[in-house]
């Protein structure tokens, strides 16, 4: 599934009391704050897994697994989202399995938190990571991601956020048959527009055909990082000799 967004004018109905509600309306984002709180989430996320590892007690590591470190969490980063924190919106988003929301909840929560995001957020520099989170969230329905994405197309969005937001619509679009010739165009032209990157090199490969990987043909194009973070197009590399060494963890 692929997981999208589009800003909201409204947002659903208040939950039922005691339920979890998306943050107000945003108001001084507390970015330094959201970072301090991220980096002990993450140290604490690590303290509990090698706790895990390290016991060799069932019953210790039932009860360590029980209490994730987002149950001690949630309220500060619900704190930091009230006051403007789009970052802090996302983590509550993402960490809903992890407060204990039962399966059949996640979807409406998660969908008033996304829109909350789009309707204040929209055009952050770090808001593809809202079109990543809402593309990997399995409890959206696709018919509601294409709604969402639509929205966001259509608006004025940072420019790290067009290739991701188009290409999620594409790739949806283009699952249905009914939609399918849309789909392909925005797949097309995010290869065409954004071929430099990941999202222009995953739309390119969709459309492959057997002939273009025949012994003698050029190499499909595809873009990569290095482990620095330095992004690269194999065909940066043309003209030179490329030794490809593929290789994974089994």
């Amino acid at each position: 599934m692929i997981a999208l967004l589009f800003p909201l004018l409204l947002l659903p109905a208040p939950l039922a009391a005691g339920a979890l509600a998306p943050p107000v309306a945003a108001q001084e984002p507390q970015a330094d704050a959201f970072e301090a709180l991220s980096a002990e989430y993450e140290a604490a996320v690590a303290a509990n897994q090698k706790a895990i590892a390290e016991s060799e007690d069932k019953s210790v590591r039932a009860e360590l697994r029980r209490n994730p470190p987002a149950l001690q969490f949630w309220e500060r980063f619900e704190a930091l989202a009230a006051t403007g924190e789009g970052r802090a919106t996302l983590w509550l988003a993402t960490h809903l399995r992890e407060k204990g929301v039962k399966a059949n909840e996640r979807g409406p929560l998660a969908t008033a938190y996304f829109e909350a995001l789009f309707r204040d957020h929209r055009g952050a520099e770090w808001f593809h990571e809202v079109v990543a989170a809402l593309a990997n969230e399995g409890k959206i329905e696709d018919a509601q991601k294409v709604e969402l994405l639509r929205g966001l197309v259509g608006a004025e969005m940072h420019a790290r956020t067009q290739a991701p937001a188009l290409f999620a619509l594409g790739q949806l679009l283009h699952g249905e048959e009914a939609t399918r010739a849309e789909g392909r165009a925005l797949l097309e032209r995010v290869a065409r527009e954004h071929s430099k990157t990941q999202w222009g090199t995953l739309a390119r490969a969709m459309f492959i055909t057997p002939e273009e990987l025949e012994v003698g043909q050029p190499a499909p194009d595809f873009f990569g990082e290095t482990i620095d973070g330095f992004g690269f197009n194999l065909s940066d590399y043309r003209g030179k000799v490329v030794l490809l060494d593929f290789y994974g963890f089994w």
